[in-house]
């Protein structure tokens, strides 16, 4: 939050819970690369990640809340799976689809916290992920962020055209707006070399000298949309903490195996899901080593049997 007149420190003390001066206490720290990494790792996990982080506590990792979500019907999301779910208690053993799930999934790595944030709606369940980004969100790009499209590389990223597959969750940089920047600055009395990238609105940083345009290699070829991620159109097995693997029977059978697992208790279920299934899975795997379980468990309530 920014210093300003605006808001008043003392509201911000109220809202806390705060009554009294001799309540506080100021502390100094010395913060280092590894508490950084530290700060980050406590945002993930905790509500409290400030406290945990300065007074060295172990976060309390609480059971996530997960929201009922709508989402734009988009038709070209859509995939056909094979359901494989425990009867007694309903958990998803894996889910068999084609390769487009496969790369789906798979995507999920590609992408930037901040456009998972917004495509969920604000609501992650990722530790103080959220309020970070709604204090982003709430302040004004005119007053203290360089540009909007500053203020938007946080709130609202998209992915590299690089990183385009066939079937998109969250939206790409068009290639022809985006401009690759190279140039030099100099820092503690030495020139040190940056790459930077803008959008076909934005200029040169004015500090930057000897500034030249390049564009990355294999940038004017198709990139892997025509292709995916993964390889051949086999078929594949997604777990419930989502563990990709090619799909055999005998594959699938070792992995029902290893689950401790009757083939009585074993039931199938074909069905098609869409962007708002994608979402919840994504949703799930942020916070949940079940994402199957939890982000489809709306497609199975008439499978589960009483003991």
């Amino acid at each position: 939050m920014p210093n300003s007149m605006d808001y008043s420190s003392f509201a911000h003390l109220q809202n806390s819970g705060i009554k009294y001066p001799c309540l506080l206490k100021e502390i100094t720290v010395n913060v280092t690369r590894k508490k950084v990494l530290d700060l980050l790792k406590c945002s993930l996990l905790s509500k409290s990640c400030l406290t945990d982080f300065l007074l060295e506590k172990k976060p309390i990792i609480q059971a996530p809340t997960f929201f009922s979500r709508s989402a734009e019907n988009n038709s070209s999301i859509k995939f056909k799976l094979k359901l494989v779910i425990r009867k007694s208690d309903g958990k998803f053993l894996y889910a068999q689809g084609d390769k487009d799930f496969a790369d789906m999934v798979l995507s999920f790595l590609t992408f930037p916290l901040g456009g998972v944030v917004r495509k969920l709606g604000g609501n992650s369940c990722v530790g103080s992920i959220d309020g970070l980004y709604k204090s982003v969100s709430g302040i004004d790009e005119n007053l203290y962020f360089m540009s909007k499209a500053a203020k938007n590389r946080l709130v609202d990223p998209c992915l590299f055209p690089q990183l385009k597959l066939s079937i998109q969750i969250l939206p790409i940089l068009d290639s022809s707006e985006l401009k690759y920047l190279v140039y030099h600055r100099y820092i503690d009395f030495g020139k040190k070399s940056f790459v930077h990238y803008l959008k076909a609105d934005e200029s040169v940083p004015a500090n930057a000298s000897n500034s030249n345009f390049l564009s990355l290699s294999g940038s004017e070829s198709p990139g892997i949309s025509d292709k995916g991620i993964v390889k051949g159109s086999k078929m594949f097995s997604v777990t419930d903490d989502l563990v990709v693997a090619p799909s055999s029977l005998f594959a699938d059978l070792n992995l029902i195996s290893s689950l401790n697992t009757s083939f009585l208790d074993v039931k199938e279920k074909v069905v098609t899901i869409g962007l708002m299934e994608c979402l919840n899975i994504l949703n799930a795997s942020l916070t949940s080593t079940s994402a199957l379980s939890i982000g489809l468990r709306h497609l199975i309530s008439e499978v589960k049997v009483e003991k």
